[in-house]
C-alpha cells in the first residue's frame, strides 16, 4: 500500500467553510473587546484596520474551542455581552450562582498545567469577567488536548487585583483606540513573544519594525467616521464608552 499527503481539493472547501461559517461569524471588528486588550495590541489594530483570514491552524484552534463550547456548555447559560469603560466582555456562561463560567483548550498536559499555572491571559480575562459582574470568584474549565479530560478550577481574586486589571486594560484601550484613530501602529509588547508564533501578520510586523511608520494600506480614518462603531455592541446595556467624537 502506498500513501501519499498531499493537497486536497475537498480539504481546501472544508477549510474555507469554516472561515466562512464560523470565523467570519466571530469576528470582532466592530468594537474593542476585553481580548483586545490583554494579548498584543498590534495584533488587535491590524484584526481592526486591515484584517487578514486566519491561518488554517489558527481556524483548527478556534473551531475546537467552539465545539467544545456548544457541546459542554448549556445555552441557556450564554450571556449577553456586558460593556465596562466602553470594553466589551464576553465570558463563555454564568454559572447558576452568577459566576462566569470560561471554557479553555490547551495543548499542555495535566500536568505541566499544574505545574506551570495558568497563563498570564487567562487570568487577565477572567479577571475582567469578575470586575464586569461584580464577582470575586470564577470557574475556569480546562481540557487538554492531549489525554483529554475536563479539569475545573475556582478562582478567587481580591478587590485591589480586580482593580489593578482594570486600569491595565483601560490604559490598553485608549492605547489601541488612540493608535486606531492616528492609523498609527502600536509598539510591539515584548512581553507577548509567544503570539508571534504563526501570526498572520508576521510579514507586517517585521516590515513595521524595519520602518515604524504608518503603512500605505492602512488608511487614517476620516473625522467624519468618528470610529462610531466601536463605542458599544449593539444591545440594551449601553453606557458612556471611551470613545468620543473627534472635534
Amino acid at each position: 500500500m502506498k500513501v501519499e499527503q498531499e493537497s486536497n481539493v475537498f480539504v481546501d472547501s472544508i477549510m474555507s467553510d469554516i472561515q466562512t461559517k464560523f470565523i467570519g461569524d466571530h469576528s470582532r471588528t466592530d468594537s474593542i473587546h476585553l481580548t483586545d486588550c490583554i494579548y498584543c495590541l498590534r495584533k488587535a489594530y491590524w484584526d481592526k484596520m486591515a484584517p487578514l483570514p486566519p491561518t488554517p491552524k489558527e481556524s483548527l484552534y478556534f473551531i475546537l474551542g467552539l465545539g467544545l463550547q456548544n457541546v459542554l456548555l448549556p445555552s441557556y447559560s450564554t450571556p449577553l455581552p456586558r460593556t465596562k469603560a466602553g470594553v466589551v466582555y464576553s465570558p463563555d456562561a454564568i454559572s447558576s450562582d452568577g459566576f462566569p463560567v470560561e471554557l479553555k483548550t490547551t495543548r499542555m498536559t495535566k500536568k505541566r498545567l499544574l505545574e506551570q499555572g495558568f497563563p498570564a491571559g487567562w487570568l487577565k480575562q477572567m479577571m475582567g469577567y469578575c470586575s464586569v459582574l461584580d464577582k470575586l470568584k470564577c470557574c475556569l474549565l480546562v481540557i487538554p488536548i492531549i489525554q483529554p479530560e475536563v479539569l475545573s478550577f475556582t478562582l478567587s481574586f481580591s478587590y485591589y487585583e480586580l482593580q489593578d486589571n482594570d486600569l491595565m486594560i483601560e490604559k490598553n484601550a485608549l492605547t489601541l483606540v488612540h493608535s486606531i484613530w492616528n492609523g498609527i501602529v502600536p509598539p510591539k509588547d515584548s512581553d507577548q513573544e509567544w503570539e508571534c508564533v504563526n501570526c498572520r501578520y508576521s510579514l507586517r510586523c517585521a516590515a513595521e519594525e524595519a520602518n515604524p511608520t504608518p503603512a500605505p494600506w492602512l488608511r487614517k480614518p476620516e473625522s467624519q467616521e468618528t470610529f462610531a462603531a466601536y463605542k458599544l455592541v449593539k444591545g440594551n446595556n449601553r453606557e458612556p464608552g471611551l470613545y468620543k467624537e473627534k472635534k
